[in-house]
C-alpha cells in the first residue's frame, strides 16, 4: 500500500478555497493486475463536513461531485481514454467513460451495480475513513499499465465546495486534468 496526501485547490478570486477547512487527506492505494483498492483518509473537522446519509439501497446517480464526493480517474498509459469513478458517503456511485479529455462522456456500461466493494466506513469527530476495492476486470481483460488520478470533493454546511486532487497543474480546478493523474500502476 503506498499513501499519497490530496492538496487543495486554492485561488484567489473565491476567498474560502484559499482557507479551506482544517482538514487533511489521504489516500492509501494498492494495486493488483485485476483489483483496485482505494482508502480515503481524512482527518481533522469532520463535523463541519456535510456528508450524504448512507443509503441502504445504493443507486447509480450523476452529479455526485456537486456534494462531498471521493473520485478516483483511471486511463490507459499511452490511450487518450479514461474512465471517472464517483462514489458518494451515501455509497451512491457512478462511473464515467470518456474517449477524450471532457469529450465523448457517457455513463460506463460494463458496470449496472456498483463497482465498488465497501470494506470498512467510519465516521468519528476527527477522522473519516473510507475504503474501497473495484475489480477491473470488466475494463481491460488482460493487465495494462495505467495511469492513476485520486480526488476528493468536500462539501461544507455552509454549501461551500473545495476540491483535493494529488496536484492542481492549471489555475482552475479540474480534475480530467491528466498532469495531475501522479500514479502509475
Amino acid at each position: 500500500m503506498t499513501t499519497y496526501s490530496l492538496l487543495p485547490f486554492t485561488d484567489q478570486t473565491t476567498p474560502w478555497a484559499s482557507s479551506p477547512l482544517a482538514l487533511a487527506i489521504f489516500a492509501h492505494v494498492t494495486a493488483t493486475d485485476s483489483q483496485l483498492s482505494l482508502g480515503y483518509e481524512l482527518i481533522g473537522d469532520i463535523r463541519a463536513i456535510a456528508f450524504a446519509d448512507v443509503n441502504s439501497k445504493p443507486q447509480r446517480r450523476d452529479n455526485l461531485w456537486e456534494q462531498t464526493c471521493f473520485e478516483c480517474f483511471l486511463a490507459p498509459q499511452h490511450s487518450r481514454q479514461y474512465w471517472e469513478f464517483n462514489l458518494s458517503p451515501s455509497r451512491d456511485w457512478n462511473c464515467y467513460r470518456f474517449e477524450d479529455y471532457r469529450r465523448g462522456m457517457m455513463p460506463e456500461p460494463a458496470w449496472h451495480t456498483a463497482p465498488f466493494q465497501i470494506d470498512q466506513q467510519i465516521k468519528q469527530s476527527d477522522r473519516y475513513l473510507l475504503t474501497c476495492r473495484l475489480d477491473l476486470r470488466p475494463l481491460f481483460s488482460q493487465p495494462v499499465p495505467l495511469q492513476l488520478g485520486i480526488t476528493m470533493v468536500v462539501a461544507d454546511y455552509l454549501g461551500n465546495l473545495s476540491y483535493w486532487a494529488l496536484s492542481h497543474p492549471v489555475p482552475k480546478a479540474d480534475f480530467h486534468q491528466r498532469k495531475s493523474w501522479l500514479i502509475t500502476l
